[in-house]
């Protein structure tokens, strides 16, 4: 392999990585009216916590610390700040998924590694209505 080549190589998988370590700033709080699926797991409506793990997962936990899912998530990188802080679903018919979480005044958020099930509907040729739900910058930051 070239010199260049090997350098340009190297300065891809820096971004690359330097893009997939950024994690959500703070917890974020949200309200959500319905059901919905994060992982392998189905959630009841309620208010949520979503906590920043370590690199490339969150918890989502009601407000008692039950119940909880984890996911693995990849980080994102927008032109411009967020407007607002929300979580963004993905609807197929009645089944919602947690998809992406923003933050207020941040360029950068978290996209939810699609689930099985999701995959399974997008390969069903199942199309996502995507939509959001106002969030807030959590107080319970650990």
């Amino acid at each position: 392999m070239s010199k260049i080549a090997l350098f340009a190589a190297t300065a891809a998988l820096a971004i690359v990585g330097g893009i997939q370590a950024q994690t959500l700033p703070v917890d974020v709080d949200a309200n959500i009216p319905f059901p919905f699926i994060v992982g392998k797991t189905t959630l009841p409506s309620g208010n949520y916590v979503v906590k920043p793990m370590d690199e490339g997962a969150i918890q989502v936990m009601g407000e008692s610390g039950e119940p909880s899912a984890v996911t693995t998530t990849m980080s994102t990188r927008s032109d411009q700040p967020a407007m607002a802080t929300e979580l963004i679903f993905n609807r197929y018919g009645s089944q919602e998924f947690l998809s992406r979480i923003v933050v207020d005044g941040e360029q950068y958020g978290l996209e939810v590694t699609p689930s099985k099930a999701e995959k399974e509907l997008l390969a069903a040729g199942q199309k996502a209505v995507r939509h959001s739900q106002p969030a807030g910058k959590s107080s319970h930051k650990s």
